[in-house]
């Protein structure tokens, strides 16, 4: 590991129904402010030979996990840091790009799932306990159980390769879920919050009960343009996707469609603020009342990444090689500019101290925002 660097930057009730969607007009939405300046430092972890992917911090916030899965990345390795930027361990089993990271629970072990159609599961300290073969191709997507027993798995292989994996920590294949469509690919899947439900997909998506039973697919048209975006409320009551197109479908935990929303531009992420009370999906922002979804703000950046802090008080997101801090309604209130190339993914600390960077530049930046308060 380089020497980290660091150096001042510029700051700048739920009811299964239908309902009617209020959509803000044009003239309600709040303009966007020239930025306030302020200073933050940030430590620079460099390592990765590629475009950095995918960031997880342990919920216990001691770990930082990274990863390059670009499709045409040459770095396999999985990296360790602690939030001081101290390289805890290099993990170079994988024998092709690592795509997913998932933390269980207590923070003691991180699954890792590559495109060598393994997952491996390792100790907070790096040290490999299980190798997993996951059967059905390249795997995108890991989700841990709330009790640690269990790791879901979400590959693609082939258009009728429609399955999720259930593990165990031994590496022992527990259940086989399957899809009732044809495009079923992976790249997302989420337990939700309380543990009694499970969704993933990619153009279609599922939701099976923990046992595995199924509850409802959803079945995109077969020109639809795959749905990158997904979450789960924080309660567990509705589960939302949007695809490139900027469609925004919201599900209740039964299947019923609670909402059909139109984005102003395609969709790559969508979050859900952890007090439940706003939703971004690509770069608008909607509040969110019970059922009810109204587009309050648009913004800063592109429609790639998003993050909130743990607080619910700010959200960040990306454009280029610059990343935006906005307050929860949208209002942009700084700038942190130090990549030199776009800005993959993003990451807060469980503590809301350090906001975490990885771009296309192979760098990780650890942004302090101990002290931000605009």
């Amino acid at each position: 590991m380089k020497q980290s660097v660091f150096s001042k930057l510029v700051v700048g009730g739920f009811a299964l129904v239908m309902f009617n969607i209020v959509a803000a007009h044009p003239t309600d939405l709040q303009t966007t402010p020239t930025p306030t300046t302020m200073p933050v430092s940030s430590i620079t972890l460099s390592g990765h030979t590629s475009a950095v992917t995918a960031l997880a911090w342990s919920l216990d916030g001691s770990t930082l996990a990274s990863s390059a899965g670009y499709f045409d990345s040459q770095d396999n390795t999985v990296r360790l840091w602690q939030p001081d930027g101290h390289e805890v361990a290099e993990l170079s089993e994988h024998t092709a790009p690592v795509d997913a990271l998932a933390w269980s629970k207590d923070s003691q072990i991180l699954a890792t799932g590559s495109r060598d159609q393994s997952i491996k599961l390792w100790q907070k300290d790096g040290t490999l306990l299980q190798t997993i073969q996951a059967k059905a191709g390249i795997v995108f997507a890991l989700s841990w159980s709330q009790d640690r027993a269990i790791l879901a798995s979400g590959s693609v292989a082939s258009p009728t390769q429609n399955t999720v994996h259930l593990w165990s920590t031994e590496g022992k294949l527990l259940n086989t879920m399957t899809t009732e469509f044809s495009g079923g690919k992976f790249y997302n899947l989420g337990e939700s919050p309380d543990g009694k439900y499970l969704v993933g997909g990619a153009t279609d998506y599922s939701e099976w009960k923990a046992d595995g039973t199924l509850v409802f697919s959803h079945e995109s048209c077969s020109h639809c343009p795959p749905a990158w975006g997904f979450a789960w409320s924080p309660d567990s009551k509705m589960w939302a996707i949007g695809n490139e197109s900027g469609l925004l479908w919201v599900y209740g935990v039964d299947g019923q469609q609670i909402a059909q929303l139109q984005s102003t531009e395609g969709i790559d992420t969508i979050q859900w603020s952890p007090d439940g009370k706003w939703m971004a999906a690509g770069k608008d922002l909607w509040q969110v009342n019970g059922t009810q979804f109204v587009l309050k703000n648009y913004l800063k950046g592109t429609s790639g990444p998003l993050v909130w802090s743990p607080d619910s008080r700010f959200i960040a997101s990306a454009g280029d090689n610059v990343v935006y801090i906005q307050q929860a309604d949208g209002k942009l209130v700084g700038s942190l500019k130090g990549h030199t190339d776009e800005i993959r993914v993003l990451a807060w600390s469980p503590n809301g101290d350090i906001l975490a960077s990885g771009a296309n530049d192979h760098t990780i930046r650890l942004w302090d925002l101990s002290s931000f308060n605009p």
